[in-house]
């Protein structure tokens, strides 16, 4: 009998059966901030945590806005890489947008005086909710109409009807405020009530779009190590059958643990720690053991002998050789810095890849992740392998001229060999190929050169095609369920299988010659019984052409050329 009750169509990836243990109609969907603020009547247009299709660049800002703030609106970065990218634009995308202008507003209203002129004035925000503005004694849509420009980022204010606008007028609007959506905003979830919201609603994309999603991304927060886990966890088995992949970013910046002695100022620099030069009289000293309690007001310092003598009720000795560890902001701008946070994060996930720096394109002085260049150049080559994802989206050109390791960061820059450090710790990253910026790193973040993990982590295309066959089956077998499973019907499911197989070979997917089983003893017959019914289907990925070796070697042979008569 199963072990659990099924009913549907189910698939999963079992451990590797490698006998060699050697070390897109894609639907991309993005979690993050869009500033539906900018777009009227955005309450009407269901985007508010809720998938979004986003066909093009003017159907992107018409939809839910477009600021070039992409460190506060973060679903930005990712309308710009796809559909406004120099080496071609790539689409569609799917979002959920978790700003909601009607919770994250600021509590009081903005009022401003403009010029208005021949009925017309303007002014620079991202920040307005349109849909709030107000004239005194004026209609929106009826006196005056407010509309936005997403190429100056300019509001604009018109006259409508027989009064024109003229002089200075006072206008008042709510304007958003972000400063509430933190890690949290963006997992979201399910309430019992089933609203859906962050990555809690990525099960709609299948629910109310009918597509599978294939890769996941939530811009700036996949930084997150929280974030990043539900990820991880989210790809997994959505609406209880597909799986997808993960996309995410080590951050640039980050926090680090410094020792220091045991002494620290009262009062307002309270926090900041010193060395025992600069003890004075009148701090107050605090025991590695009890740091937030302090022990007592010095009385005495001794310089020369690094004592102090406190007092704490009975008198004693403190010397400064315990200390403390404080956290500090740092910066992860060098390649060990990044390898160490990898590991000390546990970003690792076999269905997720990880990307270091970012870049940074000098031509529009924008700043890109690169985990979404790497979806846009994933979707590319899927689309290339008629949605198959047996391509990796390393060794592609992306938009930008260098690396970047954020603002006042003096790193110049690494080349491929320094790039190759990263990459055998299952880092992907981008250098510069003769003044031609590339990704580079074809694995998966759970990768280590030298371990012995499921050969299947090794690349990123072994991950994605093996999710493709196993929502594929699920895709095309789903409409047999509840039929008569005779033999007509196990032939027929044994025969489309046995063809997407081929096909997938035939496009260079697949190799070898791989067989859909249904085997006995894979099905007893209480499991037919329970009509709980397994199909095998044991593929071997094609693997990526990662490096190529040729030995070359002096030879004198070609010397008789020289010689009269060629001998």
């Amino acid at each position: 009998m199963a072990s659990t009750y099924k009913h549907g169509t189910y698939a999963y990836i079992g451990d590797s059966a490698a006998q060699s243990a050697s070390s897109t109609g894609t639907v991309a969907v993005y979690v993050g901030l869009a500033p539906v603020n900018l777009v009227k009547e955005y309450k009407d247009k269901n985007v508010i945590n809720y998938p979004t299709k986003l066909s093009n660049y003017s159907h992107a800002q018409k939809t839910v806005g477009y600021s070039s703030n992409w460190d506060k609106f973060t679903l930005c970065e990712a309308i710009g890489a796809h559909f406004d990218n120099k080496l071609g634009n790539v689409g569609p995308i799917y979002i959920i947008n978790v700003l909601d202008p009607e919770i994250h507003k600021k509590n009081s209203i903005t009022t401003k005086t403009l010029n208005f002129v021949n009925g017309k004035s303007e002014f620079i925000s991202d920040t307005i909710i349109l849909d709030t503005v107000s004239i005194a004694e004026k209609v929106q849509d009826v006196d005056f109409s407010v509309d936005y420009n997403f190429t100056t980022g300019k509001v604009i204010i018109s006259s409508m009807g027989s009064e024109t606008l003229q002089g200075n007028i006072q206008v008042s609007f709510y304007e958003i405020d972000t400063s509430g959506i933190d890690e949290d905003t963006i997992i979201g979830g399910v309430t019992g009530n089933g609203e859906y919201s962050g990555i809690g609603a990525l099960p709609l994309v299948y629910d109310k779009l009918g597509l599978v999603p294939n890769l996941l991304s939530a811009l700036k927060y996949n930084e997150n190590k929280k974030v990043y886990n539900e990820m991880a966890t989210a790809i997994q088995s959505i609406n209880d059958q597909w799986d997808a992949f993960a996309v995410a970013d080590i951050p640039l910046t980050g926090e680090a643990e410094t020792e220091t002695d045991i002494y620290e100022y009262a009062g307002d620099v309270t926090g900041t720690f010193y060395t025992s030069e600069a003890i004075k009289t009148g701090i107050t000293a605090f025991s590695d053991r009890l740091l937030s309690d302090p022990i007592g007001e010095i009385t005495a310092v001794d310089t020369e002998s690094d004592t102090v003598t406190i007092d704490s009720g009975n008198s004693e000795t403190l010397t400064d050789n315990g200390t403390v560890k404080k956290t500090v902001a740092t910066t992860i701008d060098t390649i060990e810095e990044a390898i160490t946070w990898k590991t000390n994060n546990a970003y690792d996930s076999e269905r997720t890849k990880v990307f270091w720096p970012q870049a940074y394109d000098a031509g529009t002085e924008r700043i890109f992740h690169l985990s979404t260049l790497g979806i846009v150049e994933f979707m590319r080559a899927d689309n290339e392998h008629k949605n198959i994802p047996c391509e990796t989206c390393s060794n592609k050109e992306i938009p930008c001229t260098s690396q970047y390791f954020g603002e006042g960061v003096q790193n110049q820059g690494y080349g491929r060999a320094e790039a190759n450090n990263l990459n055998e710790k299952g880092i992907s990253t981008c250098y510069s190929d003769g003044g031609t910026m590339k990704l580079w790193g074809g694995h998966t973040a759970k990768y280590q050169y030298g371990s012995d993990d499921d050969p299947r982590c090794i690349f990123d295309t072994y991950m994605r095609t093996l999710m493709y066959c196993e929502n594929g089956f699920q895709k095309r077998q789903g409409k047999k369920i509840d039929k008569p499973f005779n033999i007509q019907l196990r032939d027929a499911i044994l025969n489309e299988e046995q063809n997407e197989l081929d096909t997938m070979v035939s496009l260079g997917a697949l190799v070898g010659e791989p067989q859909i089983l249904f085997l006995a003893t894979e099905n007893s017959t209480s499991d037919m019984m329970q009509g709980d019914f397994k199909f095998d289907l044991p593929v071997t990925t094609t693997p990526q052409f990662k490096s190529g070796t040729a030995e070359v070697s002096y030879t004198d042979a070609g010397l008789s050329s020289l010689t009269e008569g060629g001998e």
